[in-house]
């Protein structure tokens, strides 16, 4: 009796320490390949152009993806389409003003332009490309009088994996005498057997490259997630907002996944040598501020933004030197040091300098900022228990030196995310390793 006893406890210690697999939720991806990629700025603008890229990084799987690009100021959408990336494919287009426009320019064979009635129409490999005009931003409410400081020229970008097709169980993937794959038949597979022989996959990743034509250029990669699972069928010309039509990841939880309480940003102030840092802000799930109904309202990010001025996030910077010493105190031995200044980001994409004024005697050091609400930051709460905390942003940091241009991501504290009454995960969600519903 007791050896039977003794041999339940032992199975039972054993099946404890097997992992066992929950549902996917979208988080970062560690390894930078995922099925949705933020990139949060690009210009198209006379003498400053941006290349971007999307890269299918499986030796197996078909992709396809959805390419949004959007205003820097409302998020409107200036421009969708499709791309049909085979195994090991890389897509690769440019952004910039061209004879009076701002456009995009692919010569890439995995932009396929077409529906599904009368298939392709037009490919990215023919002798003149695809050339695709930028539509300027247009809203139909009537809530706002400063639609015209919106602009198609800068923004950011997002890229949403449709579905994905094994070339071992899909068939009708045509393998070419260079082991390549046919896109025609990518393109019939999507629009003529969806969802069929369909999945999403974590097989995509990317990079960009901000140009100033004979000067320098700048690189920087865009914000990866995986297990976004987008279980809907996309077309070009519809409206795709995050965190519908994916399977079981709401927007909120993306949020959740996106959320910082501090950004730690470096920073110079030095016209005359010259030294000087500015940072780009995104965010990303900030959308359609002048709209009204679903978008907003399936937004938890919106409640943040309830006081004046509308439709703003509340941010608070503090300011140190190279050697701990913070603006407007005499001394500081640790920080924060608090009484930070409340002030407001109102645009989906926006560039600070809040280092760079009179009132700052310094001319390097690094900057905090922060989401605060109150004497803390801000809580929100994404379904009845959970909750996170910070603001959902995608952060770029450009500085200009004697030695040239950088861009680089600042670093960042994650936000807390508090799954019922269990302690906050600081990160852990973010990361995928919380057990949040």
């Amino acid at each position: 009796m007791k050896k039977h006893l003794l041999k339940g406890i032992v199975v039972l210690l054993a099946l404890s320490f097997l992992v066992v697999p929950a549902l996917a939720k979208v988080s970062l991806a560690p390894n930078e390949e995922g099925d949705l990629l933020l990139y949060p700025l690009y210009y198209a603008v006379e003498g400053l152009e941006t290349n971007f890229s999307v890269i299918n990084t499986s030796p197996t799987e078909c992709a396809v993806a959805k390419v949004v690009i959007r205003s820097h100021k409302f998020s409107i959408e200036v421009l969708d389409f499709l791309i049909y990336l085979t195994p090991n494919d890389v897509f690769k287009a440019t952004l910039k003003y061209d004879n009076g426009q701002y456009v995009l320019i692919c010569n890439d064979d995995s932009l396929l332009v077409g529906n599904a009635t009368t298939g392709i129409v037009d490919r990215g490999d023919d002798a003149d490309g695809v050339r695709f005009v930028l539509t300027p931003p247009q809203v139909t409410c009537s809530d706002l009088d400063d639609i015209s400081e919106d602009s198609e020229w800068w923004g950011y970008i997002t890229v949403i994996e449709a579905t994905a097709f094994n070339v071992d169980d899909c068939t009708d993937c045509t393998e070419l005498a260079d082991g390549t794959y046919d896109k025609d038949d990518l393109f019939d597979l999507y629009w003529g057997t969806w969802p069929t022989c369909a999945d999403t996959a974590n097989v995509l990743t990317g990079w960009t490259e901000l140009i100033l034509p004979n000067y320098d250029y700048l690189v920087y990669k865009p914000t990866v997630l995986k297990d976004y699972d987008q279980d809907s069928l996309l077309g070009v010309g519809d409206e795709t907002i995050l965190g519908t039509g994916n399977g079981g990841n709401t927007l909120c939880m993306l949020e959740a996944v996106l959320a910082k309480n501090n950004l730690a940003i470096p920073y110079y102030v030095s016209p005359a040598d010259p030294k000087i840092t500015a940072t780009f802000l995104t965010f990303p799930t900030k959308l359609f501020r002048c709209l009204t109904g679903a978008p907003i309202a399936a937004s938890c990010f919106f409640n943040q933004n309830t006081e004046e001025p509308d439709y703003c996030v509340e941010y608070a910077t503090d300011i140190y030197n190279m050697e701990e010493l913070r603006q407007g105190d005499t001394h500081c031995l640790r920080s924060p040091c608090g009484d930070e200044v409340r002030k407001w980001l109102c645009d989906e994409v926006n560039v600070i300098a809040d280092w760079a004024q009179v009132a700052n005697p310094f001319t390097e050091g690094w900057t905090r900022v922060s989401f605060p609400e109150g004497e803390g930051v801000v809580e929100t709460t994404f379904d009845e228990v959970n909750t996170f905390t910070g603001a959902p942003v995608l952060g770029l940091v450009l500085e200009l030196t004697e030695n040239g241009l950088a861009l680089m991501p600042p670093a960042y504290e994650f936000g807390d995310v508090s799954c019922g009454e269990a302690s906050q995960v600081n990160g852990a969600y973010q990361l995928g390793f919380s057990d949040c519903d």
